[in-house]
């Protein structure tokens, strides 16, 4: 078989890894690529690596079989964003949060409007990439630009199941933004009744005892 190994299309800054990472099975595909001497590290036009690219295109088998051989997960676009943000703003399966985190993906990337991994999560209700994110030691406090807490997310959004989660392993109920809000004061603006009594009836005896991963 015949393997293109340093193409690269001029109008899309695609490589043959970068677009083997769209292939159902791809693992054999792109050892061969990087066998025959294909770069790991290649960017596109945007900064992207091959990694953001298996995240952004949601292929686990292409993520693990790029982090199998050294692919670093920590690098960012040209925007700032490491794949770890990517999982999370192009809600990837959860499955491949916890890979990149197990693989020691840094946490805390924000975009330039502050908003953290942790933040994203949250507006968008992704539940578990929040658990995962959590679990290997994510600031569940974390201020975003506007001195908005995830939890201050979670109540404009109307996210229920993430605001629960955050106030179940002591996220700072109380905190204000820099418009002096509290997340309850937020969620009541925003009209999510509901989940503003859930913020604001939580207790501190409501918080459990939680593991986390330590490197």
């Amino acid at each position: 078989m015949l393997i293109v190994k340093s193409f690269t299309c001029f109008f899309s800054q695609e490589s043959p890894l970068t677009l083997a990472t769209s292939l159902k099975h791809p693992a054999k595909v792109i050892m061969a690529l990087v066998n025959g001497g294909a770069h790991l590290d290649f960017r596109t036009k945007d900064g992207a690596t091959v990694l953001h690219k298996a995240v952004e295109k949601n292929n686990l088998e292409a993520l693990r079989t790029l982090l199998d051989l050294g692919s670093s997960p920590n690098y960012k676009d040209s925007r700032g964003l490491t794949t770890l943000y990517y999982s999370v703003l192009y809600n990837s399966n959860p499955q491949l949060t916890e890979m990149l985190l197990h693989d020691h993906a840094f946490i805390g990337t924000a975009d330039p409007h502050g908003w953290q991994e942790v933040h994203q999560a949250c507006k968008y209700g992704l539940v578990q990439h929040l658990e995962h994110l959590l679990f290997y030691g994510a600031d569940m406090n974390a201020r975003n630009a506007s001195g908005n807490t995830p939890l201050h997310v979670c109540a404009v959004n109307d996210q229920e199941s993430c605001a629960r989660v955050l106030l179940f392993r002591g996220a700072d109920k109380n905190a204000l933004n820099y418009a002096n809000q509290n997340p309850h004061q937020v969620a009541i603006i925003a009209g999510n009744l509901r989940l503003a009594e859930i913020i604001k009836n939580h207790k501190p005896e409501d918080v459990g005892e939680w593991p986390m991963v330590s490197f």
